[in-house]
């Protein structure tokens, strides 16, 4: 068996799509490290762009526009969802963690 041509380009592609991700992901959790107030948080990724319309409807509101929906998976387990407002934008980046 061999491997079709479109199927190892798509290969390829993802290889290179792969490294792009993993770049991305590490300077949006570099930056969420240093402004955010981390308390032993573990993002576990789900970088995304919402609306206000598309929040949790649980969110609650943290000021500054910031929102959080969190829930208690056991003593001193939380796991959520984060959402920091956009400068010059009606959007939000959301991200999941847990601490």
């Amino acid at each position: 068996m061999r491997v079709p041509e479109d199927i190892a380009e798509k290969v390829k592609e993802y290889a290179r799509i792969k490294v792009q991700y993993e770049e991305l992901e590490r300077e949006i959790t570099q930056w969420l490290e240093k402004n955010t107030p981390a308390n032993s948080c573990c993002w576990i990724g789900n970088f995304m762009t919402v609306t206000k319309e598309m929040l949790c409807g649980t969110a609650a509101g943290l000021g500054e526009g910031e929102y959080c929906d969190q829930s208690c998976q056991g003593e001193d387990w939380y796991t959520g969802t984060y959402y920091i407002p956009i400068e010059n934008s009606d959007e939000y980046i959301s991200y999941d963690y847990e601490s």
